[in-house]
């Protein structure tokens, strides 16, 4: 897996790289949410991915019928593309509490390439709109990723081989599709 990529190739006995996570996302009178995806893969490749809301408690929001709330989009090659006020404007939901996660999984991928390259990377930015002042949101990997690459351990030789105590982190596990 590369860093802060989702890589649908990416899946064994390692973890799950095909999805990527936002936490922390807020939406109300106060912050709005922004997200951006962009398509990382070569330049012949479009990528297919599905964007989903879950509560803090890792419960999907649901649609009226109780399916999962879920925002399918298409990228074509090289495409960056920005979903202002993603909860009030693509989903329909108001006051989402600041332990919204929203993950982004890819679908499926088409390339004219012989050899494909494939990769997403996505972006949050919580905006206070009092201030204008924004905050950088970055994407994570669920469990079991080997978090001390992201979380050096805790005391000054951080070597990261592990043998020295982490920061303590809770993995976000969100229920499969």
């Amino acid at each position: 897996a590369w860093y802060n990529l989702a890589d649908p190739s990416a899946v064994g006995e390692n973890g799950d790289f095909s999805f990527l996570f936002l936490t922390g996302a807020k939406e109300d009178a106060k912050f709005r949410y922004n997200v951006g995806l962009v398509n990382a893969s070569d330049p012949l490749t479009s990528i297919t991915v599905a964007i989903q809301p879950f509560k803090g408690n890792g419960e999907p929001f649901l649609n009226d019928d109780g399916s999962f709330l879920a925002k399918i989009v298409t990228l074509p090659p090289a495409a960056h593309l920005q979903y202002v006020e993603i909860f009030s404007e693509q989903f329909g939901l108001e006051d989402v509490p600041d332990d919204t996660i929203l993950k982004i999984s890819f679908l499926q991928w088409t390339s004219g390439s012989s050899e494909p390259v494939v990769g997403l990377t996505v972006y949050g930015t919580m905006i206070d709109n009092r201030t204008q002042d924004p905050t950088a949101i970055l994407p994570a990997f669920g469990y079991p990723y080997n978090v001390e690459c992201q979380w050096p351990s805790t005391d000054a030789k951080s070597t990261g081989d592990g043998t020295y105590p982490r920061v303590s982190r809770r993995p976000v596990e969100i229920p499969s599709r």
